[in-house]
């Protein structure tokens, strides 16, 4: 953390210990605040992924001690499908702080929540669809939404059937695809 303040890096986004991993809030607090400590002119974000952290914890309670205890802690990056929990970290987050859905299949149902937001790693393949997704949730086109989010989550699964996909089949795939135009 300290390195990426002194190269001039924007913020931090952290994952928790995955080794010694925490199991309280406490222990997540304790854990950012070391983070947040080494680099205070950064803004620091906690980056919410149990299905490969396996760190399971409570976020609307862990935003809310973060937040009374970290003066450089300026959200999270959500990714989780439990978007009512999502909701509960929106409530939670205070001025000056930000929510990032990292689910990318939920972008219709999060910005209808409002979460505004996301960092997805889909969006770099299908840059225009997502924006559209967003785009009929402003306008309260909720079949639009739907129907958009439905073409991106079929998309993003055919994707990843197989599992991860190789960076040369990717870039072949972007360069002909429409939703990429």
């Amino acid at each position: 953390a300290r390195y990426c303040q002194d190269v001039g890096a924007d913020s931090l986004l952290t994952l928790p210990e995955l080794y010694f991993k925490p199991a309280t809030v406490d222990d997540l607090v304790f854990y950012v605040s070391q983070v947040a400590k080494a680099a205070p002119k950064l803004p620091v974000l906690y980056y919410h992924i149990p299905s490969m952290s396996k760190v399971e914890i409570n976020m609307p309670a862990f935003v809310t001690a973060a937040t009374a205890s970290i003066p450089n802690f300026k959200g999270i990056k959500f990714t989780s499908n439990d978007l009512s929990e999502g909701a509960q970290v929106l409530r939670a987050l205070k001025d000056g702080q930000e929510m990032f859905l990292g689910a990318d299949t939920l972008i219709a149902p999060a910005a209808l929540l409002g979460i505004k937001s996301s960092i997805g790693t889909s969006f770099n393949l299908f840059p225009k669809l997502a924006q559209e997704i967003l785009e009929a949730v402003e306008k309260n086109d909720v079949a639009k939404a739907r129907a958009l989010q439905e073409k991106l989550s079929l998309a993003i699964e055919a994707h990843t059937v197989e599992g991860p996909t190789s960076m040369p089949v990717t870039n072949l795939i972007a360069s002909f695809s429409p939703a990429t135009q």
